[in-house]
């Protein structure tokens, strides 16, 4: 029984090309240790750099398409990537127009307490996009999904908190047109719990992980840029 579900995982990534979704959160010029973490950032010439490779071998789409080809699909041969980014980190805006040009989705995962100005080390050059800034974006293909009302390790909280994170966040949210119902994690770090719960909530869950998916309609998992 075991090699038959072996055999049928191989033929199952033979008919079915890989959907890599990638995750970013920090991209500027120079990186500023006030403001960035180091392991967080990337230079807005090394992100234009990966995304040109990748456009050499994988049409980019939507966060939304990819999940429908996921739960769809009986052969993928075509190869697709996703671009995702976390935090709503005020960085970023320097790469939109760029993105925008080339007609590449994005996917911005935001934590809706820093949509009023807040910052997670609460500091002066640290800056995240405001709701109203948010509203602003005139760029084509952008769209935005949850990524807890702050930025908590799912594992670190108790069930009622992640229930009071998820509906204020989904609250903030609303008030975007272009909202997705996806869910990434902060961290990455996920319970079967919490699976469950936003499932109640018509939430899907996205991890960050380094997994490709293949047809996993219920896992969406994501790559570091």
């Amino acid at each position: 029984m075991a090699s038959l579900g072996k055999l049928y995982r191989n033929l199952t990534k033979f008919r079915l090309q890989p959907i890599r979704i990638f995750c970013f959160h920090q991209v500027s010029e120079i990186f500023d240790a006030d403001s960035m973490w180091q392991c967080d950032w990337i230079s807005k010439d090394e992100f234009e750099n990966k995304i040109v490779q990748l456009q050499e071998e994988y049409t980019f789409i939507s966060l939304e398409e990819a999940h429908m080809k996921l739960e769809n699909d009986i052969f993928r041969l075509r190869k697709y990537a996703v671009l995702t980014a976390d935090d709503g980190s005020k960085t970023i805006e320097c790469i939109l127009p760029w993105l925008n040009k080339r007609n590449i989705p994005l996917t911005l995962f935001l934590n809706g307490s820093y949509l009023s100005g807040k910052t997670y080390r609460e500091t002066p050059a640290e800056r995240y996009f405001t709701a109203e800034e948010i509203l602003s974006l005139r760029f084509k293909n952008i769209t935005i999904g949850h990524h807890g009302w702050d930025h908590v390790d799912v594992r670190k909280q108790t069930i009622e908190s992640f229930v009071e994170s998820i509906q204020k966040n989904i609250k903030a949210i609303e008030l975007f047109p272009n909202k997705v119902p996806y869910w990434a994690y902060p961290y990455g770090g996920y319970t079967s719990d919490s699976n469950r719960i936003l499932q109640e909530y018509d939430l899907c869950p996205v991890y960050t992980d380094g997994q490709k998916n293949y047809n996993d309609p219920n896992c969406i998992h994501r790559e570091i840029l």
